[in-house]
């Protein structure tokens, strides 16, 4: 058990390196807490939390500040955030497969603006070998439906399946709810 955990963890640790990017949590390495054997990853600070969370507190903020706009114009910020994060991802060959508001945090930047960084690389795959997975994993109302899940596979797949999941975060992120109704 405990060698799959570490073996995990690498493999995690290793995709995050890869992927390293403005819009990607920093990764510094992996460490076993010594009383526990417990296995952990070392990753930069999000100060803001999560997306989801950071999200519910926008209009506050922008209401606080300077109004609607300024809200829009922030969210719209973190989605380019986001965008940037991804691409830099898909470009190096890698596929996210669990792209949702809980695995993108939000910390603060060098210019107090905040900035939006993908996180949670646990089911992330390599596809320079092969442009298309069958795999179904992810999360319910977050993938495409092509995606499938752990029972059952509907097909190939390739990273347009992260764009149909961004496209989710974009609703979520513009309206406040998912697409298809709070779930």
């Amino acid at each position: 058990m405990q060698k799959r955990i570490l073996l995990a963890a690498k493999t995690e640790s290793n995709a995050l390196d890869k992927a390293a990017h403005p819009n990607v949590i920093t990764n510094y390495g992996i460490d076993t807490i010594s009383e526990t054997g417990q296995v952990c990853l070392l990753l930069e600070l999000a100060s803001e939390g999560s997306f989801s969370d950071y999200v519910k507190k926008i209009p506050q903020i922008a209401n606080y500040r300077r109004g609607f706009f300024a809200a829009e114009c922030q969210k719209i910020a973190l989605l380019v955030d986001i965008c940037q994060g991804l691409e830099n991802m898909h470009s190096k060959d890698m596929m996210h497969r669990d792209l949702k508001a809980d695995n993108v945090l939000v910390t603060v930047g060098a210019n107090g603006k905040p900035v939006a960084k993908l996180t949670d690389f646990g089911l992330v795959r390599d596809t320079s070998n092969t442009k298309e997975v069958d795999t179904g994993c992810g999360t319910e109302f977050w993938k495409a439906p092509e995606v499938g899940d752990l029972r059952v596979n509907f097909g190939l797949y390739s990273v347009k399946a992260d764009t149909f999941s961004f496209g989710v975060l974009m609703f979520y992120m513009l309206q406040g709810t998912m697409p298809w109704g709070d779930r």
